[in-house]
């Protein structure tokens, strides 16, 4: 089970879960660690992991992020991709 916090912004909740990173393999690039930012089971974001990081702070940097993003509150639903 990884680490979740929710963050609750626009009278929305956020989930916010960390996801462990990846080695690189040949040919391929590591992936860090993040947290990835869901609203009604879809992501919407990710944000770097910081090793030894609160989850306040978690909050505090994801509730920055959605403060300059106010059109994402005021949508019901995401519509994500094409068409």
């Amino acid at each position: 089970m990884h680490h979740r916090i929710v963050v609750e912004h626009g009278g929305k909740p956020y989930t916010v879960e960390r996801q462990p990173g990846a080695p690189g393999t040949g040919s391929g690039s590591a992936v860090p660690e993040r947290w990835v930012v869901t609203l009604a089971a879809s992501a919407i974001t990710t944000l770097d992991a910081v090793p030894g990081e609160p989850d306040d702070a978690v909050r505090a940097r994801l509730t920055a992020w959605l403060d300059r993003r106010p059109d994402l509150d005021a949508r019901d639903t995401m519509h994500l991709g094409g068409g």
